[in-house]
């Protein structure tokens, strides 16, 4: 049965209104202070300013999350020998039907990762920055802190999926051309080489062959 949105003197649940959402990719509004978040240089807490972003209930129904009031996070302790990496996490947990913000605690290592956004039946999840905590550190640093916001495997700034460009595949698309360029170029360059050395070094002894008449 086909459903319409909006149709005048016409009832609806939130589906219709987040199907109006749909074609919009997970993210957040703009890279400037949306979600941002900031290092407290004093202790071992994260902010997290207010901002708009999106989330997919399904590929059908998109969800506008926001917050009006800066968040602050205090994490963990730090290791004595090993680093991890914390993510603030903005979520749309389904099975509440509730947004959440939250901190998610990396494990110690190494060499520190974190695991990809959760995005399945019961969650849909967005990064927007990710925080190293060093081995015995006592406060967070700015520098410790990596913005997320423009990784669209992660976050990303929103867009019409529709009419949006897909700057990740034109960007890969744009370094293919370059490598290939730069390839062919050196192979121009290799044969010049030879041809002018089959030219004017054609006994291969190292030296220019003088031709024509000498004055």
């Amino acid at each position: 049965m086909l459903q319409c949105f909006p149709l005048d003197n016409t009832g609806y649940e939130a589906d219709a209104l987040g199907a109006w959402f749909a074609t919009r990719t997970r993210g957040v509004l703009s890279g400037d202070d949306n979600f941002a978040v900031t290092a407290s240089g004093t202790g071992m807490s994260v902010t997290l300013h207010p901002g708009y972003s999106w989330l997919l209930r399904n590929k059908r129904w998109g969800t506008a999350v926001w917050a009006e009031e800066p968040e602050t996070f205090t994490l963990d302790p730090a290791d004595g020998t090993l680093s991890r990496i914390d993510v603030v996490v903005l979520r749309l947990d389904k099975d509440n039907n509730a947004p959440q913000t939250l901190l998610r605690k990396g494990a110690f290592s190494n060499a520190p990762t974190f695991t990809a956004p959760v995005r399945d039946t019961h969650a849909d999840e967005i990064y927007v920055a990710s925080i190293l905590v060093q081995p015995g550190a006592v406060k967070l640093l700015q520098a410790d802190i990596t913005d997320l916001r423009m990784d669209e495997n992660v976050c990303g700034v929103m867009r019409d999926g529709i009419t949006g460009i897909p700057t990740a595949q034109l960007q890969e698309q744009a370094q293919q051309l370059i490598e290939q360029l730069r390839t062919e170029l050196q192979g121009v360059k290799d044969q010049t080489g030879l041809m002018l050395k089959s030219v004017y070094d054609a006994d291969n002894d190292g030296e220019v062959d003088m031709h024509g008449e000498t004055f």
